[in-house]
């Protein structure tokens, strides 16, 4: 599906709005991308800058959670605030 839009974007010359908790997909297609946390925009910019160089605290958070192949981990890390309740 997602190789769908791509392909339509490129054709038509249209954008596309994507939300997702899935970082890896949002990287393999978005050329910007904002990162949002309760609600709130806490960073913004390039793909490749913002997931290459992250600013923000949360933005460096989420990305040590993604999976990785190439790193071997029984768990994944946690946000604390994810976990605690509001």
């Amino acid at each position: 599906i997602l190789d769908v839009l791509v392909q339509a974007k490129r054709r038509r010359g249209m954008s596309i709005l994507c939300i997702s908790h899935d970082i890896s997909m949002v990287a393999s297609i978005a050329d910007d991308i904002c990162v949002m946390r309760r609600g709130e925009v806490v960073e913004k910019g390039a793909t490749s800058q913002v997931l290459n160089a992250p600013c923000h605290a949360y933005t460096r958070a989420l990305l040590e959670c993604n999976p990785s192949l190439t790193r071997r981990q029984t768990r994944l890390p946690v946000i604390p605030e994810a976990i605690s309740s509001p």
